[in-house]
């Protein structure tokens, strides 16, 4: 398993744009950024393997299957933050978007988990903190 090509893209992008910019970005100003890409390919990895060794039946393969539709809508939803706060142009949500059924999440405790989460952070660490904590939609998408 590679690195996802998004993130290839979205590093050649950051190189172009400092080159354009002259911005003078050199491999050391994004170790990070290159870290985390690989951390996050191993992560997946190391998911995929661990989970395998618990998939017994139909319903494990279902539970798989909502916790990958989950995190794939956690992703959309952080880019088109990113997306919003970069280009301060929004993005549809992923319920306006005509989301096929099959990957809408069939266990909604993770909306009420998020809820909780906003709730409880530090408003000073967060833009709009105060705004923020109250909020109560959700990116996803149930059945």
């Amino acid at each position: 398993m590679g690195v996802p090509e998004f993130f290839s893209l979205l590093l050649g992008g950051l190189i172009r744009l400092s080159e354009r910019e002259g911005l003078k970005l050199t491999p050391h100003d994004l170790e990070v950024f290159i870290a985390h890409v690989r951390y996050d390919v191993l992560h997946a990895v190391s998911v995929m393997l661990v989970t395998s060794l618990h998939m017994t039946g139909e319903g494990d393969l279902a539970a798989v299957k909502n916790a990958c539709n989950t995190l794939m809508t956690a992703r959309f939803a952080m880019m088109t933050d990113m997306y919003l706060a970069v280009f301060g142009e929004p993005c549809a949500n992923l319920a306006e978007t005509g989301l096929e059924p099959c990957y809408r999440l069939t266990d909604n405790r993770i909306a009420e988990a998020l809820r909780r989460a906003r709730a409880g952070v530090s408003a000073e660490r967060v833009v709009r903190g105060e705004e923020y904590r109250t909020r109560t939609d959700v990116p996803f998408v149930f059945l």
